[in-house]
């Protein structure tokens, strides 16, 4: 997943940079990106990838924008353009009443580096004093949620909020932050107006693999993208 995740980011941007934060022991095999190892507890799963991903803003030189993305994820379209928009971070959210905005995706500008850090700064904090029960699961989004209020907002549109000091931009899920349905008849068509595909949980998983093999390895032609795709859901 992750080399497919590169692969598809190289498609529209050649010059991009991947960092893997991953634990201190995980064996990554050859993988044409940087790696960044913290510690983490696999019981304390989530506040570890939180905690990890502050201490990479807090040593990042934001001579570049930064984009974090869970390894699920595939680029669908070129992402770097939104940059050019003004915020400080970019969240994405989605029609769900408990956590509707989304850690799976989130944009940190350069533009204002220490805002992008302070944003993490805060996160971290409402997490660990608040949500630490849910360390394992789920109390990042909690903690995020809370830090970061959605307003009412009109289906497939984005808004902008303030949250403690921090211009966000959040922008709709639809199209930036897209999980498929796990069939196969919702990977064959290239779905050219979404961005960003997040194939959540393991059913959806299982159609990464073809997703990338139809729409994205352009080293194959044609047929053989084809019998590639059906082999990697078999």
């Amino acid at each position: 997943m992750i080399r497919m995740l590169l692969a598809s980011a190289r498609r529209w941007d050649g010059d991009v940079r991947m960092t893997v934060l991953t634990d201190r022991a995980t064996a990554l095999g050859e993988l044409d990106a940087m790696v960044s190892r913290h510690d983490v507890n696999s019981a304390d799963l989530m506040l570890a990838r939180t905690r990890a991903q502050r201490q990479f803003v807090g040593a990042y030189d934001f001579s570049l924008p930064l984009i974090f993305l869970d390894l699920d994820i595939l680029i669908n379209r070129p992402v770097a353009s939104l940059f050019d928009r003004q915020f400080d971070i970019g969240l994405t959210w989605r029609r769900k009443r408990e956590m509707p905005i989304n850690g799976g995706v989130i944009l940190a500008s350069n533009r204002r580096p220490e805002k992008a850090t302070h944003f993490f700064d805060r996160w971290l904090q409402v997490y660990e004093e608040r949500y630490s029960a849910e360390s394992g699961w789920w109390g990042d989004q909690r903690a995020l949620n809370e830090l970061v209020v959605l307003p009412k907002v009109r289906s497939g549109s984005e808004v902008r909020v303030v949250a403690d000091g921090v211009e966000c931009v959040i922008l709709p899920g639809v199209r930036y932050n897209f999980s498929p349905h796990w069939l196969m008849p919702s990977v064959v068509l290239p779905r050219r107006g979404t961005s960003l595909l997040h194939f959540k949980g393991p059913r959806r998983k299982k159609y990464m693999g073809a997703f990338f093999e139809l729409h994205i390895n352009a080293t194959h032609g044609p047929w053989q993208r084809l019998m590639r795709a059906y082999r990697s859901i078999r």
